[in-house]
């Protein structure tokens, strides 16, 4: 990473949430929901910024006062039930490179949804992501999908379940099956360029 570029942590926190109304400044563990990835970009060694982008006053004041830089308001077509996440990120991406005059290599979102997410989880993400420039275009967390594995799911079909998977052995056992992953959601970096 040349040394005037850097990673922006960016925290995504929409005020419409329809699934759990006002989740992102609901109490979890008794710190509102987005207190978590605040404070774990907080003590990242590597993450150079991060800022919350929000269409919501609430939110935005909430996340000043867990320390957080909330330096914009989300335009109003970027905050809309459909809206996708990479134009928000693309927007919060523009205006830090138009306000603070420093290019951004990649950008990392940190969802307020995965409080789990720690400064360490962010540096390691952060390393291996470094490791593999410039041929990784981005990082995404995941876990083991362990029992859960996509050779043993079905799906309604009809009157019949039928197995997502097709052409598996019935008589694979379940420690021949090749490790699969599934995305936690957590931490995601993307180069700035895509």
């Amino acid at each position: 990473m040349a040394d005037n570029q850097i990673i922006l942590g960016v925290i995504p926190a929409r005020g419409g949430s329809k699934g759990i109304p006002r989740k992102n400044i609901r109490p979890l563990a008794g710190l509102p929901l987005i207190a978590y990835p605040i404070r774990a970009a907080a003590g990242s060694k590597r993450l150079a910024h991060c800022v919350v982008s929000t269409d919501d006053a609430e939110i935005a004041a909430v996340a000043r006062g867990q320390g957080a830089d909330v330096p914009f308001m989300r335009p109003e077509e970027l905050a809309r039930d459909q809206s996708p996440t990479a134009p928000v990120l693309r927007h919060a991406v523009e205006w830090f490179e138009k306000a603070r005059g420093t290019p951004v290599l990649a950008v990392m979102t940190l969802q307020p949804t995965a409080p789990l997410c720690t400064s360490a989880d962010i540096d390691a993400a952060i390393e291996l992501f470094l490791a593999h420039q410039p041929d990784a275009d981005c990082l995404i967390s995941v876990c083991d999908a362990g029992e859960h594995h996509p050779l043993t799911l079905y799906h309604h079909a009809g009157d019949y379940l039928t197995p997502m998977q097709t052409g598996l052995d019935p008589n694979t056992r379940r420690q021949d099956f090749p490790a699969t992953f599934w995305r936690n959601g957590a931490i995601y970096i993307t180069r700035r360029d895509l």
